[in-house]
């Protein structure tokens, strides 16, 4: 787990931060190190959402291989045990419990705090970003954004958890997200 900081905006992100920030930015178009990017993400996300989840909700269904999920919580949320696969954004703190398995990509984007007790024998495989763009007044949105201190990410009592990062993940979890930007007819 790296910590990245750049223009008041703190980041944590698994292994090996630039090149992969760099790829992802290349590939996907999004910039993880500028807020104005992360906040536009997390609205296309929104969007194209299977789920979203208010403050203290649980969803429906976090995906599983072949069929991945994006799930939105607008606020905290709270997961264990169980599993998932996709892309999960949650815009307050997360906090996951026992065996909380997940393929793909955490984004933590808002308040910017992860928390992780007793994984278990939870695998996290794919890519996390813990962001705080969140400023002292705790609303996301706001003239105050990224102002204040940064994220934090804890894992407290591992047992046999394991986080991975893992590039066929990620892209995995993206494909879900494939835009058109433009449309041209040509004959």
């Amino acid at each position: 787990m790296w910590m990245y900081y750049k223009n008041s905006l703190y980041i944590y992100i698994t292994d090996k931060i630039v090149p992969e920030v760099n790829n992802i930015k290349n590939t996907y178009g999004f910039d993880y190190t500028n807020v104005n990017d992360l906040k536009l993400l997390v609205a296309i996300i929104e969007k194209k959402a299977d789920y979203i989840v208010q403050s203290g909700g649980t969803p429906p269904s976090l995906g599983s291989v072949g069929d991945e999920k994006l799930v939105v919580a607008d606020g905290d949320l709270t997961l264990g045990p169980g599993s998932g696969a996709g892309i999960l954004v949650v815009k307050g703190n997360l906090t996951l419990h026992g065996n909380v398995s997940y393929r793909g990509v955490i984004l933590v984007i808002g308040t910017g705090v992860m928390t992780r007790f007793g994984g278990g024998n939870g695998a996290i495989t794919g890519g996390t970003l813990v962001a705080k763009v969140v400023g002292p007044d705790g609303i996301y949105g706001t003239a105050d954004d990224a102002l204040g201190p940064g994220p934090m990410f804890d894992t407290s009592g591992g047992g046999n958890s394991d986080y991975r990062y893992c590039s066929s993940a990620v892209n995995d979890a993206f494909s879900k997200l494939i835009l058109m930007l433009s449309w041209n007819q040509a004959f």
